[in-house]
């Protein structure tokens, strides 16, 4: 559970450092840099692991996938966040939960309890409150879509962590998703920008992905989606008000607390 915590946290953090670089630095470069980051913080126990043990086909080819969606997710939440506000914008990421379990339903058969599925669409009712009540008329399309867009990638790297982990273990599955995402990247070199700031996201990045991954060795990925979405959003929009001075208005209050209680209702289930 502990993992769970940390996830939560440090996810929260992620989102309100990437909203603070965003209105200053491209997409390009600031998902450049939280990735660098995180391949790093992968490799330091990763290469022995390689050396040792090498790597299947089947997790490079699985991380190649999930290292696609995990780079088309950033580079899309973080062009959103330029012209958007975090308050209505991450609720929208509350949708990724749904794109992991209807995965864990279709590939493998998974299911979640009844509380759990009430849970989760307790948590599907508050983002949309949240995103109704944010002034959405004033997000500009390409934004929401960009978030939505955003939302199924990264529930989609959810769904593959537990089959890619169990092929290599949770840091070469994390060093082979993080490159899959950079090498990619590197075509762009020239137009990439440096600066101390970007190296905080990509921190809180690595040990969110870290410690999501060690949430999923005991966890089924539909319900760690599902919690993470009904308490980090709460808590990034919570921040957003606090930090960049958005409103939170009574019904945004209510959201919240619909969005808190379907992850409690995932979690007890």
């Amino acid at each position: 559970m502990i993992f769970v915590l940390f996830v939560v946290l440090f996810f929260t953090l992620l989102d309100v450092s990437r909203k603070i670089v965003s209105k200053e630095y491209s997409p390009l470069s600031i998902t450049f840099y939280m990735v660098l980051v995180m391949a790093l913080g992968y490799s330091v126990q990763a290469l022995p692991e390689f050396l040792n043990s090498g790597v299947t086909s089947k997790a490079l080819y699985l991380g190649i996938v999930s290292g696609i969606f995990g780079m088309v997710a950033n580079l899309s939440f973080v062009s959103a966040l330029r012209s958007g506000p975090i308050s209505v914008l991450t609720p929208l990421l509350g949708f990724s939960a749904l794109a992991t379990v209807l995965c864990d339903f279709l590939f493998l058969s998974k299911t979640l309890s009844l509380i759990q599925s009430v849970g989760l669409l307790t948590v599907l009712i508050g983002s949309f409150f949240l995103v109704r009540v944010g002034s959405i008329e004033k997000v500009p399309q390409k934004s929401l879509v960009l978030a939505l867009l955003a939302a199924t990638g990264w529930g989609m790297q959810t769904f593959l962590d537990p089959i890619g982990m169990a092929e290599v273990g949770v840091f070469r599955w994390g060093a082979i998703i993080s490159f899959s995402i950079l090498l990619p990247l590197l075509y762009f070199v020239n137009e990439i920008s440096f600066s101390w700031k970007l190296i905080f996201p990509g921190m809180f990045l690595f040990l969110a992905s870290l410690s999501q991954l060690k949430a999923l060795e005991t966890i089924n990925s539909g319900i760690l989606e599902s919690i993470k979405r009904g308490t980090i959003l709460p808590l990034a929009m919570l921040l957003g008000a606090m930090i960049f001075k958005e409103k939170i208005s009574n019904r945004k209050v209510f959201a919240v607390l619909v969005l808190l209680s379907g992850g409690v209702l995932v979690s007890l289930g």
